[in-house]
């Protein structure tokens, strides 16, 4: 009868109002999934950058700090060098020549070994600026970005921004003196300088690795934390 019908009617959960809260539900339920996907997505994406930047960090890092290596290892042995075949040449001609004629010689060798040492030098540290270049431009780009969104937003000085700021120093010191030995070594001024002035200006050495071995550790650590957050 009239009654069953009313319960019926009652009781349908298939009614327009149960089609609607079950929609708003699904609903609901689609957009969390599709919230956790974008994030998902969002993490993986970051994960994998990160460990392009690290891989492109170590690429030219470690090539960097064998050069840095070779030229402290270079710089003693050409010292010892020095003095050992000084001290030898100097026995050997003791008979045969007048002390002023030994000690021309041994300035003569002495600007000789300056000269070949100062383009030694000039050649790797070439090497070195162009290997540390990309670090701190290409790789170090995230930093240089963060760093000034942090000051332009409220004069935030962050990590990322120490990064920086001691990065840059690093690079800006070891160009200065990379240009200056190359200015010195073009003018010549090593064939002038009968005292030997040129070894005094090898001893500022660029500290391109420095920078370079620093934004690499940074990274490394970007890439391990964004790797444990998708493990939490």
């Amino acid at each position: 009868g009239s009654g069953s019908d009313g319960r019926g009617s009652y009781g349908n959960n298939d009614g327009p109002g149960g089609a609607t809260s079950g929609g708003a539900a699904g609903g609901r339920g689609t957009s969390l999934a599709d919230s956790a996907a974008r994030m998902e997505n969002t993490r993986r994406a970051e994960l994998r950058e990160w460990k392009s930047s690290l891989l492109l960090s170590l690429t030219f890092t470690i090539p960097l700090a064998v050069l840095h290596m070779s030229t402290m290892g270079g710089a003693n042995e050409g010292d010892d060098g020095l003095h050992i075949d000084m001290m030898d040449g100097g026995n050997d001609m003791m008979d045969n020549i007048n002390i002023d004629d030994k000690t021309t010689n041994d300035n003569d060798y002495e600007m000789a070994m300056n000269n070949s040492m100062t383009s030694k030098c000039i050649i790797i540290n070439t090497l070195m600026l162009l290997l540390a270049t990309p670090v701190q431009f290409l790789v170090g780009r995230r930093f240089y970005k963060s760093a000034y969104r942090g000051l332009m937003h409220g004069c935030v000085m962050g990590m990322d921004f120490l990064v920086v700021l001691g990065t840059s120093a690093a690079y800006l010191y070891s160009v200065i003196v990379y240009l200056w030995q190359l200015s010195y070594y073009y003018h010549g001024q090593t064939h002038n300088d009968g005292n030997g002035g040129g070894s005094g200006l090898l001893k500022l050495t660029p500290t391109f690795e420095t920078g370079a071995w620093l934004i690499t550790f940074v990274t490394l650590g970007k890439y391990l934390e964004a790797y444990a957050r998708g493990k939490t």
